[in-house]
């Protein structure tokens, strides 16, 4: 199955995973935790691997501010 989120659903993903549980992983690797949260994944058990610190700082602290570093875009969890 495929689900689609949008750039600012991964953004808030990367940072509920730091409010709650103090991990710093990157937008890719939040992209599973996105689509969890937005309740758009299929029913049924699922695994999500946290990976990567590649996450500038200032791009989530924009973020944080309401400002979108890169605009919105779609992108697709396989």
């Amino acid at each position: 199955d495929i689900v689609s989120v949008e750039d600012e659903e991964i953004m808030e993903a990367v940072h509920f995973i730091l409010t709650r549980s103090k991990l710093v992983v990157e937008p890719t690797g939040a992209m599973t935790v996105a689509a969890l949260l937005s309740r758009r994944f299929p029913g049924g058990a699922a695994v999500a691997v946290l990976s990567g610190g590649n996450l500038d700082p200032e791009m989530l602290a924009q973020h944080r501010r309401g400002k979108s570093a890169q605009g919105s875009r779609r992108t697709r969890c396989e």
